[in-house]
């Protein structure tokens, strides 16, 4: 295992190794052009490990003609926390100070990582730190920032400016949230802090590891002076999306916030799904998913979505009704 650490690795001495974490599911044609950019990396010891969710031979032989990255391969898809939480695991064996986790259709820009680090290392306190998400398209402005944690601990505030994220941290530096779409995480935390949380499975899952860390008495944090480019998100979302995002907001407010305040949220989702409903309009799949969203909150289901799973508590006339109420 260790001569396989140093035949890919790219060391850089006296300075912290950091294992790059990108997990491939069904697209190589996006991890091939992440790993590309991270060719720009010079000046920090690094190791690019990809995860292969739901490994095919095809996408496995692929993977593997790519040169100085290491491809762990899993048969069954674990998800955006199982598959990160399983190179975590093998980064802290193989005795790293960081683990970069990177999504595949991020694209690295000059000196990202290197300030990361930087920070990082000045600013030992810090568990989570991000740089700024740019849009991957002309004119690549910001596509997120920094979110501010609100009072009630069931959601946050986004901002795309940077002048004024700038000030929300300088204002709020125990309430910030950032993305997990390249979240560096120092690994000497991960004994108090703990892996992701696998039962959310996908979408939200930094929002939690964000709280968790702001409960444990790190902080979180942005580098404004670090940017990677990001994909916009597809429309119409598919059904997943949905589910994942609704299911989880309940089930994050269920283990931070008070029950009134979990009441509240569950309140404010159902006004969202109203609306929602209203735009996915006669896509049945789309709306069973949400509903389910909804049910497997409540019910505190956690795991992969199951297109096939039915919400028997949800049946369309209570659930008309419910959102009639909202």
């Amino acid at each position: 295992m260790a001569a396989a650490v140093e035949e890919n690795m790219v060391i850089i001495n006296h300075k912290p190794r950091v294992c790059i974490s990108i997990l491939n599911w069904k697209n190589t044609s996006d991890t091939i052009a992440c790993v590309h950019s991270l060719q720009l990396i010079t000046s920090v010891s690094h190791q690019i490990v990809v995860l292969d969710n739901e490994s095919t031979p095809e996408s496995l032989a692929t993977l593997q003609t790519v040169r100085h990255i290491k491809v762990i391969s899993s048969l069954v898809n674990l998800g955006f926390a199982g598959g990160h939480n399983r190179v975590v695991k093998w980064a802290l064996d193989q005795g790293f100070d960081y683990v970069w986790l990177l999504n595949n259709d991020a694209i690295n820009q000059p000196n990202c990582l290197e300030r990361l680090v930087d920070y990082a290392d000045g600013h030992r306190e810090s568990a989570l730190v991000s740089p700024i998400l740019l849009n991957n398209t002309l004119p690549h402005g910001p596509q997120h920032v920094i979110s501010i944690l609100n009072d009630t601990r069931t959601g946050s505030h986004e901002y795309t400016d940077v002048d004024v994220a700038r000030k929300m941290q300088q204002d709020y530096p125990n309430k910030v949230i950032i993305w997990g779409t390249a979240l560096l995480v120092r690994l000497s935390c991960i004994k108090t802090l703990g892996y992701l949380d696998e039962r959310l499975f996908a979408y939200a899952e930094d929002t939690d590891y964000a709280l968790r860390a702001i409960s444990c008495g790190f902080s979180n944090a942005v580098v404004f002076e670090a940017y990677v480019w990001h994909a916009s998100p597809t429309h119409p979302r598919k059904p997943h999306y949905y589910y994942y995002t609704h299911r989880n907001s309940i089930a994050i407010a269920k283990k931070h916030a008070s029950r009134l305040n979990t009441l509240k949220l569950i309140y404010w989702n159902l006004r969202l799904a109203k609306k929602q409903l209203l735009v996915i309009g006669n896509d049945t799949a789309t709306a069973h998913a949400l509903k389910l969203g909804i049910w497997h909150g409540w019910i505190n289901q956690s795991g992969p979505f199951n297109k096939e799973a039915k919400h028997y508590f949800f049946s369309d006339a209570l659930m008309r009704f419910v959102l009639y109420l909202s």
